[in-house]
């Protein structure tokens, strides 16, 4: 059990680390003012418990000891780890004077036991026992959370309070192991395939989990309830089953509905059923075309279209590749932007595909407006480019990446040339072709900031999007 202390009084710092040391084989990490506090909670540790005296100095070793500072930490602790539980104390009068400024927090069933708990509590300086006693309990919720079983396959979690997000929802379901692999996630998110299953060894959830920092799952959630629940059509989408976002730290979990077991992803579908993930990308046009009625036009250079995909500073070391006067002439280019509602990343990945080829889209963190065609490009480029593409001997070959506009010779000697054309088809029936264009250049230059791609393939795409651009 991870807790933070925040006391400035040598001899209550040892009372109290003693106490959890021993009652909860607590880990305790201790500041002893409030500048201190606040460096640790803006941090990128986690804890299971915030203890905080309310009166403490600015700096240690000071000597201005107030509740103001105390309020302070009491303010960060509750924005940055809103799902920690916290424990404030004082002087029984100081409490009073303060207990207005104190949020109080929800009370909920934070580990799926049914026991409904306080998050935040304030105590009497005095009655130590009280929180000594809950955090020992918080302490064996834990400890039967841990029995809960994870076969982890590629998820590769990096934190411990991110796989607790999984054994909390497992609980729920009187889960007592979960096998989970890793399907993608943008900026750090962990999105993953899991199955819980029950002590008896059936099935209780087929499910997509998103872990990820709690504020990017709640604005995942406000996504998904405004752009995707009112508006595609059921069956199109996963389903939200329910969220983690108490307990585990600063992270928190968005968990999703599979109806079935034979869904494969559509880098998979499209190397062993190429029909089928045809059939996915053309449902998914249909789908997305539920949209299309929520758009905005401005006027846009291709230049500042790019720098939204990979800033000034990044590119401009690939820029000597492109040629200088010819990136300078495409990127001053105006020309009217058309933005819709889309997914934001449009990966293999994150198309799910069933037997039948009805697709299903998981992770709703990108999801808003975006230029139009974005989507379908990402898609289509994510077939050589993101790290878990399918791996195609020989194609495409560089020279087949400057004719990239040249679908015929683009495609000569792909097996995956169907599902390109697929993806190329949706793209040019949503937007004009200086945007397709556009887009395309700005999403390929995109690929020079990852590490893991193919840099002269995404230089020879760019250079045949400014050639066409360009071109009179």
């Amino acid at each position: 059990m991870r807790v933070l202390l925040v006391e400035d009084e040598e001899s209550t710092i040892q009372q109290i680390r003693n106490r959890l040391e021993t009652a909860c084989s607590g880990e305790v990490d201790v500041a002893r003012s409030r500048d201190t506090a606040l460096e640790i909670l803006s941090s990128d540790r986690d804890f299971d418990l915030i203890v905080c005296d309310l009166r403490i100095p600015t700096r240690d070793d000071s000597l201005d000891v107030v509740e103001e500072h105390g309020l302070r930490v009491h303010d960060v602790a509750r924005e940055k780890h809103p799902g920690t539980f916290c424990v404030f104390f004082s002087g029984f009068v100081q409490l009073e004077n303060v207990g207005a400024k104190l949020s109080t927090g929800p009370s909920v069933d934070v580990f799926g036991t049914g026991r409904i708990l306080p998050l935040v509590e304030a105590h009497p300086k005095s009655n130590q026992p009280e929180f000594i006693n809950r955090a020992t309990e918080l302490s064996r919720m834990l400890d039967e959370l841990e029995k809960i079983e994870i076969t982890d396959s590629g998820t590769c979690f990096t934190n411990e309070f991110e796989a607790r997000t999984l054994r909390i929802y497992a609980k729920r379901l009187s889960g007592t192991r979960i096998d989970a692999s890793r399907l993608g996630g943008l900026s750090g998110a962990k999105v993953q395939r899991i199955e819980i299953f029950d002590v008896a060894g059936a099935t209780v959830g087929s499910l997509v989990a998103k872990v990820d920092l709690l504020p990017r799952i709640r604005d995942e959630l406000a996504r998904y309830q405004q752009h995707v629940a009112p508006i595609l059509s059921i069956g199109t989408f996963a389903p939200l089953a329910g969220e983690v976002s108490h307990g585990c730290g600063r992270f928190g979990a968005a968990f999703y509905t599979l109806a079935e077991n034979g869904y494969q992803d559509l880098f998979n579908a499209s190397v062993s059923e190429i029909a089928t993930s045809v059939t996915a990308v053309n449902l998914l046009r249909d789908s997305h075309s539920q949209w299309k009625g929520i758009t905005v036009s401005t006027n846009q250079s291709v230049g500042s279209l790019r720098s939204s995909y990979i800033s000034d500073e990044r590119f401009a070391g690939w820029i000597h590749d492109l040629g200088r006067n010819r990136v300078k002439r495409v990127e001053e280019i105006t020309f009217r932007v058309k933005h819709t509602i889309q997914h934001g990343d449009l990966h293999g990945l994150n198309v799910l595909v069933d037997p039948d080829g009805r697709p299903l889209i998981i992770d709703y963190g990108n999801l808003g407006q975006h230029p139009a065609g974005i989507d379908p490009i990402a898609l289509e480029l994510s077939l050589i480019f993101h790290a878990d593409h399918p791996h195609l001997s020989g194609w495409p070959a560089i020279e087949q990446g400057l004719s990239w506009f040249n679908l015929s010779e683009y495609t000569r000697g792909s097996p995956l040339g169907e599902l390109v054309r697929a993806c190329r088809e949706w793209a040019l029936s949503t937007t004009t072709e200086k945007q397709f264009a556009a887009v395309a250049y700005a999403h390929v230059v995109r690929q020079l900031k990852y590490e893991d791609t193919n840099k002269p393939l995404a230089l020879a795409i760019a250079n045949a999007a400014i050639a066409e651009l360009t071109s009179e």
